[in-house]
């Protein structure tokens, strides 16, 4: 099985689209002291130069985040928030930086006199901003774990920025394919448009964005919250609806959360627990394929697609219905991470001709946006620790509306809250009133950064950008590395399947399902849809020996060891 899935895995790679933005040569590496795996060539240098010098894992998670903010903007970014899963001291840690809604913000603020949405406003404006929490995050993170001076961790960004680097054909690609969105902000499109395009090997100088980093290596968290780069955000925000006022700077925290941990097969998963939905997602789909014996679902077989997205059904629907922002609403978050949560998911998986819905949806509510706009990075030092980090501006390029004079772009996450009952967000995904927004609430997240540990110590540090579809992407790489026994990079980058609830249909990547097994399963009255990508991992292995096995994404991504 294991040589058909090779053989499978180097099929799909040739026939995508990112063929020619694959570095095969990086994209498998490994070491005995540390490892840094990125979406971004040029950070995962900075990473893994970090951890040389002696650094930990929390140093590089700072130099590579603010890296990849110069060089990844459709996703690293100042101006966004996340989600981290760090191991320090023997222990797992959650940190929430995830962006909240200002305290101006109201339920019905997208919502036109008819309580209908207004077409774009909660991507497409100034609006759309969450307050940022990317900064205050790695400035605590840095606080509570760092070891070199923060000065010199923000250092390489601001170089990367005033000096400029040459761009990847992924980047160029990236930025001649957002060209019209960027278009419409005046400051975007100096920035981020060529009116030959972009092309492989173009130096990108961003002078504006090396003057913030400036501030923040010497100011810390207040470089950006305070001082001139607040006047020009705010002053940003003033051109048209934003939200934000120097009060929602002023009070922004991060939150250090208790993991959620549940035992998977011998090993620990360690992952996010509320606003992220990640933690408790896996726990339904991990805990639920469980109870199965792997002997009787070959992988890529019909029943097991049919198992798997059975699951993901139940998993969604109760995503969609449950959960939300701790700090503001009652989560049933014990009964989530209960064996009686499991059986009730079982309980509605069907197999064969007995297929049913197990929730009460339709077909053909909700849409899908089939972008990729999160990044994520996976790191470990020769100490011990680790850290999964995701986070995003939400859309590729956030709004798509640059600070003038800062040089960094605004997030549109406040898309991400339910802004009205029953509609698909960006991804599709229905909320109601449990992500429906408040003043200072963090929205619902499918962010999944996750470690799992082995003996106690880190086996396996995974994450996924991919917006709804990040939670099946890194469900599928632990099931596939530690249930299947495959090798961390077909467990990482076999073709995935995906599916949310509503819409109420199986997307598949090309060599994910085989000719006979649809078949199957639209026998079964499946609705089938294939697409390009679903998620895009990235992971590192520590094998028994304790060698770091770094692994990349297909795309643009580098992994990076010593």
């Amino acid at each position: 099985m294991l040589q058909i899935n090779t053989l499978l895995l180097v099929f799909f790679i040739t026939s995508t689209s990112y063929t020619q933005y694959i570095p095969f040569n990086n994209r498998i590496v490994h070491g005995k002291k540390g490892a840094v795996v990125c979406s971004s060539p040029e950070a995962a240098e900075v990473g893994i130069a970090i951890l040389q010098q002696g650094g930990n894992a929390f140093d590089a998670s700072v130099a590579v985040a603010f890296a990849m903010a110069v060089t990844y903007p459709q996703a690293g970014n100042i101006g966004g928030g996340g989600f981290l899963v760090g191991f320090a001291e023997n222990k797992p840690f959650t940190l929430d930086y995830r962006e909240k809604a200002p305290k101006r913000a109201h339920r019905d603020m997208f919502l036109d006199d008819n309580k209908n949405p207004i077409k774009d406003m909660s991507t497409h404006t100034r609006a759309a901003s969450g307050v940022p929490g990317t900064v205050k995050g790695f400035w605590e993170l840095h606080k509570k774990y760092g070891s070199l001076s923060w000065e010199k961790l923000v250092q390489p960004s601001i170089h990367l920025a005033k000096n400029g680097f040459p761009i990847s054909e992924f980047l160029a690609y990236s930025l001649n394919s957002n060209t019209k969105k960027l278009s419409k902000n005046a400051e975007a499109k100096r920035l981020f448009t060529k009116v030959s395009s972009f092309k492989r090997g173009d130096i990108l100088v961003q002078k504006e964005l090396s003057e913030t980093l400036e501030r923040i290596a010497q100011m810390g968290a207040d470089g950006f919250y305070k001082g001139k780069t607040a006047r020009l955000l705010l002053n940003e925000l003033s051109k048209g609806n934003g939200y934000i006022t120097q009060h929602d700077l002023d009070e922004y925290t991060v939150k250090f959360r208790k993991p959620i941990s549940f035992s998977y097969k011998g090993h620990t998963v360690i992952s996010m627990p509320p606003p992220s939905s990640g933690g408790i997602a896996l726990y339904g789909i991990l805990k639920s394929l469980e109870q199965f014996d792997e002997t009787d679902f070959p992988y890529g077989s019909a029943k097991y697609t049919q198992l798997f997205t059975e699951i993901c059904r139940s998993v969604y629907a109760d995503r969609s219905e449950f959960l939300g922002d701790p700090d503001i609403e009652s989560v049933p978050l014990n009964a989530f991470l209960s064996n009686a949560y499991i059986q009730s998911i079982l309980k509605s998986v069907r197999f064969e001709d007995e297929h049913a819905h197990s929730k009460d949806v339709s077909p053909n509510v909700g849409y899908f946006n089939e972008s990729e706009e999160t990044t994520h990075f996976s790191i470990l030092d020769k100490y011990g620790n680790a850290v999964s980090n995701t986070y995003t501006l939400n859309q590729s390029y956030g709004s798509g509306i640059v600070v003038k004079g800062a040089g960094f772009l605004l997030n549109n996450q406040m898309d991400d809250f339910s802004i009205k009952p029953g509609v698909p967000n960006t991804y599709g995904l229905i909320g109601n009133e449990k992500n429906s927004i408040k003043p200072e609430k963090r929205m619902l997240s499918s962010m999944s950064p996750t470690i799992v540990l082995k003996d106690g110590k880190p086996y396996f540090i995974v994450g996924s950008p991919g917006g709804s579809t990040i939670i099946t992407a890194v469900a599928q790489a632990i099931h596939r590395l530690i249930a299947y026994k495959m090798d961390v990079d077909l467990a990482i980058n076999l073709p995935r399947i995906h599916h949310q609830w509503l819409p109420d249909t199986l997307y598949y990547e090309f060599g994910a399902i085989s000719h006979d097994t649809q078949q199957i399963l639209q026998s079964y009255q499946y609705p089938m849809k294939q697409r390009n990508v679903i998620g895009d991992c990235h992971g590192i292995v520590v094998t028994p020996s304790g060698i770091r096995v770094g692994v990349s994404s297909r795309g643009n991504g580098a992994a990076k060891t010593y």
